[in-house]
């Protein structure tokens, strides 16, 4: 233990700041200054051991030991400490990259007397430390008895609720018992409750139980989530709660509910994404499968639908910065909005996106995330070629130095690492992006960008099969997909790689449909009716590839940046055959 945690005090004194443990506030001079709980307890835990670095790890141990979290959450709540205590240059919290936070100035130690704080001599002897011990005792007898009576009594609720049941509670009560308001609650925060077993089959219990935990498992995966861990959520198990009145009990933005249903051997699953501040309904699928075959289908439903909700969360809180803070947005905000743009994959998008990210950067230049999202706006641009000519050489160097400005800020987080992989592999080094990108599938098995950039890396590598089926498990995972053209086109040149003709035209087509201004889509769909001898097709198509990319040859697409290995250089040679068959000029 450091310094601080070997002498029991109720007042740490920093800056000019007062951090008063047993009445829970923070006070500047005379001002209180406001500050949400775990934000508190984190501030305390940096306070107790000043000067030294406190890990990521520890932190999250000492301050969420009751629910599963990201790094996001921590990094939130340094951010609006900071914004409390005034430290926009991060004087005071300081971030280690790569190891954790912080306080990076003196403390003394102290108890309330009045309105002022005394401090003890820096050199204290064991005995005044004794003494200080029991003079902090019965100060916290006199001044503090009220609010033990009041924490007890709330541990004491908080338990009878857990092992009552919520529907024993009436919701004025409830609200006042741990209650959060909503606007205290984390971004991206949710609570996954038990699915209803429609009809009290057995045989769907273990699914809709089975199912509620893996889909708590997976959302926890989510960067930047917040989710309630299930033995909270099992206390809301069959009680009739509205979820205003969870919102307010958990601290959370969004509550996913749902139920399973048989209908013969057909199992119906039903769930829907609810606002937990105004009630409203913001998503809601329904996917059915057989009773026969309950496993396969829990393993479908887990991924796709955590995949679908990282999207809907992403969007719900763009939306949702847009309306608390519309003139000043800070800098989580800026990011959520910029990633929430990024979806519509548009030249315009991606550059609206960058402008909002660049902004979120001019406050926080430490978010790794930040320089993750604004590498990623550089490789967009470069792998759809909205970017040509010499600018691409320029946007190539600026999306290498962003990407390593946040790899070096935080190696671990994912976003972070798809960036720094997508990079390499457009620097063309397709193996050690390819690297990164499994570290991603690692954190996250259902993070389907990360899928597709293992397809694309792999046939970088001549690796046609594993290719394909990597792009199937990211199509797998999320069939709505912003960039659905994408991951089709993929798997179309996998096949095209492997000398399936008719296959590789099958699934270009499907991209060409999904979005027909996918200029590469109709280049495979030439090439694959040349080779299939469909003269009339392959015309049509180039036609189409010329009209979106008119400035191609077959000169140019050798000259674009790509991979070196031998074997993918040989089933590139085929393709530009293929265009050549179509009609392509050389």
């Amino acid at each position: 233990m450091g310094k601080s945690e070997d002498i029991v005090a109720s007042v740490i004194c920093f800056d000019g700041f007062s951090l008063d443990a047993s009445r829970r506030t923070l006070h500047r001079g005379d001002v209180e200054v406001d500050l949400r709980a775990k934000c508190f307890d984190l501030l305390l835990c940096l306070a107790r051991r000043a000067g030294r670095v406190v890990t990521k790890t520890e932190l999250i141990a000492a301050v969420w030991s009751d629910v599963v979290v990201t790094d996001e959450s921590l990094t939130r709540c340094v951010s609006d400490i900071r914004q409390a205590l005034g430290d926009a240059n991060q004087k005071l919290v300081k971030t280690v990259p790569r190891r954790g936070y912080l306080l990076a100035v003196p403390v003394s130690y102290g108890a309330p007397e009045g309105t002022g704080w005394s401090s003890p001599p820096a050199a204290a002897s064991r005995g005044a430390v004794v003494d200080r011990r029991r003079t902090a005792v019965k100060r916290w007898l006199a001044l503090g008895a009220g609010a033990a009576l009041a924490a007890l009594f709330a541990v004491g609720a908080t338990w009878f609720l857990a092992t009552r049941g919520v529907g024993e509670q009436s919701t004025a009560g409830a609200s006042q018992i741990g209650a959060s308001p909503i606007t205290a609650t984390r971004p991206m925060s949710i609570v996954v409750l038990p699915l209803v077993n429609r009809g009290g089959d057995p045989d769907q219990a273990y699914f809709a139980d089975g199912l509620t935990n893996d889909l708590t498992t997976d959302l926890s995966r989510i960067e930047r989530s917040f989710v309630i861990a299930r033995s909270s959520a099992n206390v809301y198990e069959g009680k009739p709660v509205d979820v205003r009145q969870i919102g307010r009990e958990l601290g959370v933005r969004y509550v996913l509910e749902g139920s399973v249903q048989r209908i013969d051997d057909l199992v119906r699953l039903n769930l829907r994404l609810v606002d937990a501040q105004s009630g409203g309904e913001l998503w809601a699928d329904r996917m059915d499968g057989s009773r026969l075959a309950l496993g396969d289908l829990q393993r479908q439903v887990t991924g796709t639908v955590a995949r679908t909700l990282h999207l809907e969360l992403i969007a719900a809180e763009s939306r949702r910065s847009q309306i608390l803070h519309p003139t000043n947005p800070d800098a989580q905000d800026l990011i959520w909005q910029a990633f929430a743009v990024m979806q519509r994959f548009t030249p315009e998008a991606n550059v609206a996106a960058r402008d909002l990210l660049q902004r979120s950067l001019a406050i926080d230049p430490d978010s790794a995330c930040g320089w993750a999202g604004l590498a990623h706006t550089y490789a967009s641009d470069l792998a759809n070629r909205w970017v040509v000519g010499a600018a691409r050489d320029e946007w190539l160097v600026r999306a290498e130095q962003t990407a390593n400005k946040g790899y070096a800020i935080d190696p671990d987080d994912q976003t972070v690492i798809s960036a720094h992989g997508r990079v390499l592999v457009l620097l063309g080094k397709p193996e050690q992006g390819l690297v990164m990108f499994r570290r991603v599938v690692a954190l996250n098995r259902n993070y389907a960008p990360a899928w597709l950039s293992i397809s694309l890396a792999s046939a970088d590598l001549g690796k046609t099969d594993e290719s394909i089926v990597a792009a199937q498990e990211a199509l797998r995972l999320s069939p709505r997909d912003t960039r659905l053209h994408v991951i089709l086109a993929t798997i179309a040149a996998g096949h095209y790689y492997a000398g399936r003709d008719q296959d590789a035209l099958a699934w270009a087509r499907r991209s060409a449909t999904a979005k027909p201004e996918y200029g590469i889509s109709h280049a495979w769909m030439a090439a694959a009716a040349a080779n299939l001898g469909d003269t009339a097709s392959a015309r049509e198509a180039l036609a189409e590839f010329k009209r979106l990319r008119p400035d191609s040859t077959i000169v140019t697409l050798r000259a674009e940046r790509q991979s070196a290995n031998a074997e993918f250089l040989r089933q590139r040679e085929r393709f530009y055959q293929g265009l050549q068959k179509a009609g392509l000029a050389g």
